[in-house]
């Protein structure tokens, strides 16, 4: 195309009389193209042209084409965007009309609008309500206690558009607390046990729940010169760390494999064969009473380091040569009807 558009202007600039000559040149001369004009013997322009390179600069010309055909493609593609996002300004602004015009010709049908929108955001929000249920499946006074705000909403709605109309900051705090109640019980829904169990097959922690507050107390256990080698249980002061309160029981440390404490009570086991472990002693220290108990478990391998009660799921968990071994735990709930004490500004204890 270069190469066109140089011998278009040779031949504007000479004439259409212009003579091309072949031209005989060095290799310096050919490195770099020069144009050479003089007047021949009768009168005609005379022009040589030397070019550097002869060859078509095709994969030049192929380079422009595909870059032409993108640039193409994305010009389409923006004025597609460009294209919705008017359809999206002209909906609003439409929108934006109709609620100045309700403005401007009245300040009664404006409010009016907005009541409107009220009702209808209380419907969308009882139908919230009314699919949350259905996935749960339950009948939970919780969801009672919406339907009825709810009405009670409606009710406060209509009372505001017949007695103060110019007024919707009441309602739209009551309808702001509508919301965050809906938004716990979408919490409450989640399942943070999707994975399965021991699963390692999925993607990473997508996100954590909330806090359990759970009242756990610090016990140890440890045999002085005192106890002549029998087992004396304290109680750790949180704040201090020092020891607060004293137990002593009638078994040799020696004697206990592990122990561990629920509800104030001390549960301690020793090895029956390499199979079987028992509860075989507790002391209560609301009571300060002991007893001997049988009560044999199964062990996962013939040796494990630690027992731990877990009060959040009612679970004895063993640590176990490299494994995480758990025990469901039921309970005679006629042994502790008053545990925890009824000043207890807590929901569980340790």
């Amino acid at each position: 195309c270069l190469q066109l558009y140089f011998y278009l202007f040779i031949l504007f600039f000479c004439g259409y009389n212009a003579v091309f000559l072949p031209a005989v040149q060095s290799l310096e001369e050919w490195g770099s193209g020069r144009v050479e004009g003089s007047v021949g013997e009768f009168g005609q322009c005379v022009c040589n042209v030397f070019l550097p390179d002869t060859s078509f600069p095709a994969d030049r010309v192929e380079h422009m084409q595909t870059t032409s055909n993108q640039l193409s493609v994305k010009v389409k593609l923006q004025i597609i965007k460009v294209y919705y996002i008017y359809v999206f300004l002209l909906s609003n602004l439409s929108n934006l009309t109709t609620r100045v015009e309700s403005l401007e010709s009245g300040p009664d049908k404006y409010i009016k609008l907005e009541f409107e929108l009220l009702r209808i955001e209380l419907r969308e929000f009882e139908a919230l309500v009314t699919q949350l249920k259905a996935s749960l499946n339950s009948s939970s006074p919780a969801f009672e206690s919406l339907y009825i705000e709810i009405r009670n909403m409606s009710l406060i709605v209509d009372q505001l558009e017949s007695y103060d109309r110019s007024n919707l900051e009441v309602i739209r705090i009551e309808f702001a607390k509508l919301q965050r109640k809906l938004e716990k019980c979408q919490d409450d829904k989640d399942d943070f046990s999707n994975a399965g169990i021991g699963s390692c097959k999925h993607g990473g922690i997508l996100r954590i729940g909330k806090p359990v507050y759970i009242c756990v107390y610090i016990y140890i256990t440890y045999a002085t010169e005192e106890s002549k080698g029998k087992l004396v249980l304290g109680k750790i002061n949180e704040v201090s760390f020092e020891v607060e309160e004293v137990w002593q029981t009638s078994i040799y440390k020696q004697s206990v494999t592990n122990a561990f404490m629920i509800c104030g009570i001390l549960y301690a086991t020793r090895s029956i064969d390499t199979q079987t472990e028992e509860i075989f002693y507790t002391f209560d220290t609301n009571k300060n009473e002991e007893s001997h108990v049988s009560i044999p478990f199964e062990k996962f391998q013939d040796f494990y380091m630690y027992l731990d009660y877990n009060p959040s799921d009612q679970r004895l968990y063993m640590f176990n040569n490299g494994y995480y071994v758990y025990y469901n735990v039921k309970f005679n709930i006629l042994v502790c009807p008053r545990w925890p004490p009824e000043d207890t500004p807590v929901s569980l204890c340790k």
